[in-house]
């Protein structure tokens, strides 16, 4: 035991004296002895690790050491079935809001069929005045609709038929790119008191003028949702504006 002590200090002692201290003298403070055999001991250490094919332990605050058992206990345990639950609620209502969204843009495109031929009917109108002074009667009422009686979700072929409406709207001349979602009327007087039968647009709170000259108006119906709730556009010859209700039903 005495022979391991003294080996251990003639190391000590050598360590110190290469790194320009000395364990021996008064004149050497005991700070700077302290200091020496701390460092020694730590360089002892890092060789018996080094020499066992071991890393040195780097060690921790407990603090560090908490935190970091805390995040690998996050990684380990996964999700909660709360967690689950909540992204399943939330992609859920998402794809709700997509599927209406896609469905009010595609009304929306269906829809604007008839202010297209609204004003392709108005167009018409104006082209068959310019030849005859007048506006064509095509339907005599504004509720008998062309090419189809009662327009549901589903297109009707443009331009066939043998009924009077038919032919008269063949004489009118209006063009369309193919099958149709909404039924079209138009009517047309001369001047005197304006009389709409058949009018389906807000009937409570349009007025109708006393016309000065000749004039036409033009009701386009539809239901492109299918829900039994009809959309309405009207046009006339006293304004070039496009009215509507119910829009995309």
């Amino acid at each position: 035991m005495d022979a391991d002590r003294h080996q251990d200090h003639v190391r000590t002692d050598n360590f110190c004296h290469q790194q320009g201290m000395t364990t021996l003298g008064a004149s050497v403070a005991r700070s700077k002895n302290q200091l020496c055999l701390e460092k020694f001991a730590k360089t002892s250490d890092l060789a018996q690790y080094m020499q066992s094919g071991k890393s040195p332990m780097v060690t921790h605050s407990p603090t560090q050491n908490a935190s970091a058992n805390a995040a690998a206990r996050r990684r380990a345990r996964g999700f909660t079935l709360t967690e689950m639950m909540a992204v399943v609620v939330i992609i859920g209502v998402l794809a709700v809001l997509a599927v209406v969204g896609y469905r009010k843009y595609l009304n929306s495109a269906k829809s604007s069929e008839a202010v297209w031929m609204v004003n392709g009917i108005r167009s018409a109108q104006e082209a068959y005045r310019s030849e005859t002074l007048s506006y064509l009667n095509v339907s005599g009422t504004l509720d008998t609709y062309y090419p189809s009686a009662n327009p549901t979700n589903q297109k009707v072929m443009w331009g066939g038929g043998s009924s009077p409406q038919a032919k008269n709207w063949r004489i009118l001349n209006v063009a369309t790119d193919g099958a149709v979602y909404y039924g079209y009327a138009t009517i047309s007087g001369g001047p005197g008191q304006v009389v709409a039968p058949g009018l389906e647009y807000n009937q409570t709170n349009v007025q109708l003028p006393v016309a000065v000259e000749p004039w036409y108006m033009v009701q386009a119906r539809g239901d492109i949702n299918g829900d039994g709730i009809p959309s309405i556009y009207l046009a006339s010859s006293f304004s070039n504006e496009v009215y509507w209700q119910n829009e995309g039903e």
